[in-house]
């Protein structure tokens, strides 16, 4: 008996260390999957949520408003529905406002984090299949069942959207929340510890305040129960009253916090499925099913774009369609059936449609026709049924003591090939124009994606570059822009950086007319448009169109400082002063730091009003922000001149000189400064200094 009881320990320390072990594999194995993504820059979504979001830019102050705010809200303010659907997910941009707050623009810590928080997310995969599998299979080897599912999940490619884009930590975070309610969840089925059962809930509402997508877990936890350890039914009746309640309270702070309502979003860019029949519609989702399985088994390629129109409408005749419907039908026929014999398959089978049906667009629209990081959590059901299977055949065609090496040979080939597609799709994500270059190849079809890259060659190319390589880029932006509007005709966005981009490139007035009257005419509130076809009008002396044009921006936006700045220069050209001064003092109030601002009040008083006083006054403010403008002096000296100031004017016009050495009027006016004073030596001098510098 003591033999026996010393064998026993023997084998649970065994078990422990292999346990261990493969908890040390997998964490370093999913890490290092993902570190050739920490030098990475900010990419995509990231804009949202980090680097041009208000609320997390205020860093731990922004956390009591982010917790009551849409997610969305910090980047687009009131028009957050411009996107569809309401998004209740603080707790991940929560994360990103700690981050900010202590360490500001860090994307080497943002993607440390991603890698280390799936890296934990995969152990807890390993985890929980072990504790639902134990019946099922011999788990103790190291190459087991578990671990191999959770190795598979590790290396999928299509989980690099989620990693590699930090934005993606709002589905890490969910998955993380969801697999450890799970976890403690089990825990508490087979040792009755209330705080086992506490720390599920938790988990999972953190969840769910980390991603919506969770509450697709709330049937899984009693239907776990029921595949793996169905004698313990009744003791999940508790835990799952429970999630169902902080399921209940989570969709009722999201609405209040949102008060976003579900009405279908009326623009093509958001909602493929706007101008498509019910017929159309259904026929492209299970399209887009079958193509999630495709990339599932084999994940190439890879993009991140699937918007309008990479994927037309289909109709039922499509080769794709009937296979994918009857991929799907024989889906359910196994689950249906499995579900009767508690297949763990079958339970594969459901987990992957329970928690693909809130992202399927088949129940409400969720903004794009398909994402790859919405497989993020089905493709744990998929890696499922994958190995299992996996298992079964080898099973049932290779004699018992080979079994295990053909089963971690087949598994490790896939593990191969999907490590080094990961590795080889991360670099992508370097950054926005990394990311669309590469991607255009793979969705040439794609409005939103045509125009994203447009848009960032032209920001590349106000950069500091070659004029040659200007050029280039500007060409080359110009001509995904207009395949942006010849697959979306009314894309206004498209427009405007076609406008953009025809100023930049130096194209006549008629092509930038052209462009930014198409964006206007397909939205009349596209705030770019109106502001940027207003600029380019007043550096046309088109004063008056101008005018209008910038008073709309002005109103669609009041906090812009550039409307304001603007509308007050175009006023100032028509000479008309007290509207120019009105809308620069709005444009200082909105950036008292506009030395630029204060600069053109002072010219407006001085050339419109002949008030030296103030044009004095605004001078010197301009001065105190920036003093070194040489033309800030210039002015200042020529107001005090008026004034009969002439000393004060030399001060001025001095200043000036030391600046700009080799600017004739500056000597000029200085000369004029001193013969006013009677000194006609010094004003002969600084003449003919002027006369030969000119």
């Amino acid at each position: 008996m003591l033999f026996m009881s010393y064998e026993s320990v023997e084998k649970t320390n065994v078990n422990i260390k292999t346990e261990r072990l493969q908890l040390l594999f997998l964490f370093v194995f999913s890490f290092l999957l993902f570190v050739n993504t920490l030098s990475h820059q900010y990419a995509l979504d990231d804009s949202i949520v980090i680097t041009e979001n208000s609320l997390t830019k205020e860093g731990l102050s922004g956390i009591p408003e982010i917790m009551k705010r849409d997610a969305f809200y910090g980047f687009f303010g009131g028009e957050r529905n411009l996107v569809a659907g309401g998004r209740y997910r603080p707790l991940s941009i929560a994360t990103f406002a700690v981050e900010y707050h202590f360490l500001g623009k860090n994307p080497f810590f943002s993607h440390l984090v991603n890698a280390l928080l799936y890296s934990i997310c995969v152990l807890l995969v390993f985890l929980i299949m072990k504790l639902w599998l134990k019946n099922h299979f011999n788990n103790k080897h190291y190459l087991s069942i578990p671990f191999l599912i959770a190795l598979l999940f590790a290396a999928h490619p299509i989980h690099t959207e989620v990693v590699a884009n930090i934005k993606g930590r709002d589905e890490i975070m969910g998955l993380l929340g969801a697999l450890g309610a799970m976890f403690f969840f089990w825990k508490y089925l087979f040792h009755k510890k209330l705080p086992h059962l506490i720390f599920a809930f938790v988990c999972f509402f953190l969840g769910l305040l980390s991603k919506e997508n969770v509450i697709t877990f709330l049937p899984l936890f009693a239907l776990a129960v029921y595949f793996f350890e169905p004698k313990k039914l009744k003791s999940a009746i508790l835990p799952s009253i429970g999630f169902l309640a902080l399921s209940g309270l989570y969709l009722y702070l999201r609405h209040i916090f949102t008060g976003t309502d579900f009405t279908p979003s009326m623009t093509v860019l958001n909602n493929a499925y706007i101008h498509a029949t019910e017929s159309e519609r259904l026929a492209t989702i299970l399209f887009t099913f079958g193509k999630y399985l495709q990339l599932l088994i084999f994940p190439h390629p890879l993009t991140h774009d699937y918007y309008f129109n990479q994927i037309p409408l289909q109709s039922w005749s499509s080769p794709g369609v009937i296979i994918s419907l009857l991929l799907l039908l024989s889906a359910l026929a196994y689950g249906v059936f499995g579900l009767l014999k508690r297949d763990p398959v079958a339970f594969g089978i459901i987990f992957f449609l329970a928690t693909f049906s809130i992202v399927s667009n088949l129940f409400f629209n969720v903004g794009t026709t398909m994402s790859e990081r919405f497989m993020f959590m089905p493709s744990l059901g998929f890696v499922l049924i994958f190995t299992i299977l996996t298992h079964r055949l080898v099973k049932k065609f290779v004699i018992e003591n080979k079994r295990i090496q053909y089963r971690a040979i087949i598994i490790g080939l896939f593990v191969l090939g999907f490590s080094v597609k990961t590795l080889e799709r991360n670099p992508a994500w370097e950054n926005n124009y990394t990311l669309f270059s590469t991607d255009i190849k793979y969705s040439p079809n794609s409005a939103k994606l045509n125009s994203a890259l447009g848009g960032t060659l032209i920001e590349e190319a106000e950069k500091n570059v070659t004029a040659e390589e200007k050029a280039d880029l500007l060409n080359s932006a110009t001509f995904y822009l207009n395949r942006a509007v010849q697959i979306y005709p009314n894309f206004s966005v498209a427009w405007n950086l076609l406008g953009n981009a025809h100023y930049l490139k130096g194209s006549p007035l008629d092509s930038m007319r052209f462009s930014y009257s198409r964006a206007l005419q397909a939205n009349p509130a596209n705030f770019d448009a109106n502001l940027n076809f207003g600029m380019v009008l007043n550096a046309n002396k088109r004063y008056n169109e101008s005018v209008r044009l910038l008073e709309r921006a002005a109103s669609l936006q009041p906090n812009s400082f550039n409307a304001w700045f603007h509308l007050g220069d175009a006023f100032y050209q028509l000479g008309e002063a007290g509207k120019s001064l009105q809308a620069f003092y709005t444009a200082v109030s909105l950036n008292p730091q506009s030395h630029n601002a204060y600069y053109r009040i002072g010219m407006t008083y001085g050339r419109l009003r002949n008030d030296f006083d103030n044009a004095i006054l605004n001078f010197e403010r301009a001065i105190e922000i920036n003093d070194g403008i040489h033309y800030y002096y210039e002015d200042l000296g020529v107001a005090y001149g008026f004034k009969g100031q002439h000393r004060q004017a030399i001060e001025a016009f001095l200043k000036v000189i030391e600046l700009k050495p080799d600017y004739g009027q500056a000597y000029f006016n200085l000369g004029t400064s001193y013969l006013a004073l009677g000194d006609t030596v010094r004003a002969n001098e600084n003449f003919a200094i002027s006369q030969q510098l000119q």
